[in-house]
């Protein structure tokens, strides 16, 4: 196959060919590459297939492949009906990205109309919003994993394309919520709630169907036994082209082993084959240990661009093999965070809300019964005392079988031993005609509020329908407080009336009592919240506290490391240009040097200020420092996040001269993040 870069043909160095599903590249070496270590580095997110000896990378990664190929040198050879997915993709992602601007525009003058300014003090969507959903809409796979309570379903539905069928995973706690955002905010699409375990279907054109996680149908025949098998149900056939699948609380599949995570995985890899969208939407994307976390990359089929090879994985979460089987999991490396933002948006409301009241915790110790006491004192002997918690920590942080008899045994007690420090400090805050909220992982200090008078509570056997009731009477002021069980509670609902919590005990998942603390805290609320948790005054309960909170710190060592800060989220437009234009040049690379078109010199704007000078002399020095694009972490040059964008930037500037206006605001944004390489930037 004759390669079509630059002048005449020659022999290409590296091929690459579309593969028969339509939505992979295959890439392979026609010949000896010289430099094998920079050719693997240029395929980061690519797959490897040792019975084939190719690569294969998800079609929407390949542009950037394709340049830092041809970075070192290589030349490359791409069939024509790739070229062609290529140049679609391209136009396909612009039409997308306008209407999702044109969508923003609109759903933020109908809160500027509707709402004020209130929760707002600009009025309208939040800036992180509206980058969110452009982010969003140019992503074929995607994690939106911001935080609970900053409008992940709403910036979801600003990125749905206009025309093309969706089809939303979720809870069926949320189910009307999905309905009721739907007709709000995207009223020409047809919505409807499947019901039932014979009732899943898939959507048509303009529609957007509603079904739990419960009453997905089991993806394989029943005389399947082919453990690569990724589906072979005769429902997946019906597939429509360019759905877009949405998986909401994805962390609910955190094994693969489940029935529940085996349908999800069956329907979104048909829809990749049919060339639609997978995007996950979660708060809480790592709820206790790594392995959770590459089950919802692989769901959405990002685990490789992301990391590279599970291999990679183990070594970046510092895994090492128990005797016994799995893995005990160490520090994260400080490069986790890089690869995951790859394909992860996340952003923590501190961050981004600036005008959000402050959250605080309090931890109140409480006197139990001498009953309670002894039971805690024979199960912390039985299991070794403190040598014996230790290793329960060491469990509970590893991936390891726990034996949970005794201790969920003396969490029982504990939690029931609390209910008389639980109603005093209900009586408290009804004394000062507070609402509250009271969260337990248990069922009995909740139970015990039924019978209270004003309150109602939420537990796994309410329906979505009085669910939805309890939370409006409460936002209405009629009620005086709700019970929630952490499980039910921590998805769906918002309570923002209440600016007190009582814990009465957590669940092991700290991410999982993050969520049940976020109906309180979320887009609404005006006050500063306080959550009291309620610790008994035994060593075994003040120990179960120091463990969870362990798990909330490695979380944080990683996931939240990830997120996007304020300073990450350059000018949107000026991004979304970039991707474009990174697709372009791609496409470019296999052109004739005759048929590349020439740049507009119109847009094209060489440094004619004192801030674009500066700019342009930081974004040599910074590309300069560090030729490997970050490779090797060494204190200088650019970042991982930001050598790939950096680089292309300082190309453009020394190939055409200048940038484009979009470009100098990315690359002045850039650029000063490194004043400590660069010196700071002129004002004026």
């Amino acid at each position: 196959m004759p390669c079509l870069m630059g002048a005449g043909q020659y022999e290409a160095d590296v091929m690459i060919e579309v593969m028969q599903e339509g939505n992979y590249a295959v890439i392979f070496p026609s010949r000896r590459v010289p430099d094998f270590e920079a050719y693997q580095r240029a395929l980061y997110g690519a797959r490897y297939l040792p019975d084939r000896q190719v690569n294969i990378v998800p079609i929407e990664i390949l542009p950037e492949i394709v340049l830092r190929l041809r970075e070192i040198g290589l030349r490359m050879s791409m069939d024509a009906p790739l070229h062609k997915i290529i140049q679609s993709m391209t136009a396909l992602q612009w039409v997308d990205l306008k209407a999702a601007q044109g969508r923003v525009e609109r759903m933020d003058q109908e809160i500027r109309e509707l709402e004020g300014t209130r929760g707002n003090p600009n009025g309208g969507l939040y800036e992180f919003q509206k980058y969110g959903i452009q982010w969003l809409s140019t992503r074929t796979t995607a994690l939106l994993a911001d935080d609970m309570g900053t409008g992940k379903t709403l910036q979801t539905l600003g990125s749905l394309p206009a025309d093309c069928p969706t089809l939303v995973i979720c809870p069926a706690s949320v189910k009307s919520v999905w309905q009721e955002e739907t007709r709000r905010w995207r009223p020409h699409i047809s919505v409807e709630v499947l019901e039932g375990r014979d009732s899943f279907r898939w959507p048509e054109q303009r529609k957007l169907l509603i079904v739990n996680y419960d009453v997905l149908p089991p993806p394989h025949v029943p005389s399947c036994k082919d453990e690569e098998c990724t589906g072979c149900a005769r429902f997946l056939l019906d597939c429509p082209p360019h759905l877009t699948t949405v998986g909401d609380e994805l962390h609910s599949c955190k094994s693969m082993k489940s029935a529940r995570a085996r349908s999800v995985s069956s329907i979104m890899h048909v829809t990749r084959r049919q060339q639609g969208r997978t995007w996950g939407l979660t708060g809480t994307p790592l709820l206790n240990t790594p392995p959770e976390l590459w089950t919802i990359f692989s769901l959405l089929g990002i685990a490789l661009e992301a990391f590279g090879s599970k291999k990679r994985f183990l070594s970046l979460f510092n895994a090492t093999r128990r005797p016994e089987g799995g893995y005990e999991w160490g520090t994260p490396e400080a490069e986790v965070d890089a690869h995951m933002k790859r394909v992860m948006l996340r952003r923590k409301k501190e961050d981004v809300l600036k005008d959000l009241p402050k959250k605080s915790f309090v931890d109140i110790e409480v006197e139990i019964d001498s009953k309670a006491f002894a039971v805690c004192d024979d199960v912390f002997q039985s299991i070794g005392g403190d040598k014996g918690l230790d290793e329960l920590e060491q469990m509970v942080l590893g991936d390891a079988p726990i034996p949970f008899e005794r201790i969920s045994e003396v969490r029982a007690v504990l939690a029931a031993a609390k209910i008389p420090a639980m109603l005093d400090r209900i009586e408290h805050y009804e004394g000062q005609n507070e609402p509250l909220v009271v969260a337990s992982a248990h069922r009995a200090p909740i139970d015990i509020l039924l019978k209270r008078k004003g309150w109602k509570v939420i537990t796994g056997d309410v329906s979505s329908k009085d669910r939805a009731k309890i939370v409006h009477d409460f936002q209405a002021g009629r009620l005086k407080g709700v019970g929630l069980t952490i499980d039910a509670g921590g998805v769906g609902i918002t309570l923002t009336r209440a600016a007190y919590m009582v814990m009465v005990d957590e669940k092991f998942t700290p991410g999982l009592n993050e969520q049940v603390v976020d109906r309180i805290y979320r887009i609404g609320q005006r006050r500063n919240i306080l959550v009291e948790r309620l610790v008994a005054n035994h060593r075994m309960d003040k120990r179960l506290a120091v463990i969870v909170a362990v798990k909330k710190m490695l979380n944080e060592l990683s996931v939240e490391r990830a997120r996007h800060l304020p300073e990450d989220q350059v000018n949107s437009k000026a991004f979304f240009d970039t991707k474009l234009e990174t697709q372009g040049d791609a496409l470019n690379a296999f052109l004739p040097a005759s048929q590349v078109p020439p740049p507009d010199p119109r847009k094209i704007q060489p440094p004619s200020t004192a801030l674009q000078e500066w700019c342009a002399r930081a974004l040599r020095t910074l590309d300069d420092l560090d030729p490997d694009r970050a490779l090797e972490v060494n204190g200088v040059g650019f970042s991982k996040v930001d050598g790939p964008a950096g680089g292309s930037l300082r190309r453009t500037l020394d190939a055409k001269g200048g940038l484009s206006e979009a470009q100098w605001k990315m690359a002045i944004q850039i650029c000063k993040k490194y004043r400590k390489q660069v010196g700071d930037a002129p004002t004026g």
